[in-house]
């Protein structure tokens, strides 16, 4: 059933796919998070990234990019918040794979696309 401006109702606490539905095109999601690795631990976080099976359910695309001397970000593009939401424990798994190699806490974001740019 659609809401006000032609969005599905959504009953979650967050945005689900069906929110972002508007004339039957579903928009997409992205999560990143930033890293900031220990100095001489790079090629062991680079390593432990490429070991990773990411044939997770709804991911589209993941990127790992350097920001600075120590520091990159990965960027994911999902089907939609549900499918991200569900790879969660997959992604937590993946960290405990080379948090060893990290200086300080992760920072990670997620969110659904609310436009297309280009």
């Amino acid at each position: 059933m659609l809401g006000i401006n032609g969005f599905h109702e959504c009953p979650r606490r967050y945005i689900c796919a069906a929110s972002l539905t508007r004339k039957g095109s579903a928009m997409t999601a992205f999560n990143t998070v930033r890293f900031t690795v220990k100095p001489g631990r790079e090629q062991d976080f680079l390593d432990a990234h490429k070991a990773v099976d990411r044939n997770w359910p709804g991911l589209r695309s993941a990127n790992l990019i350097k920001t600075g001397e120590q520091t990159f970000c990965i960027i994911g593009e999902w089907d939609d918040m549900d499918s991200l939401a569900n790879a969660r424990p997959f992604m937590l798994k993946t960290l405990d794979t080379f948090r060893d190699t990290l200086e300080g806490d992760t920072d990670p974001v997620s969110g659904p696309v609310v436009a297309e740019l280009r």
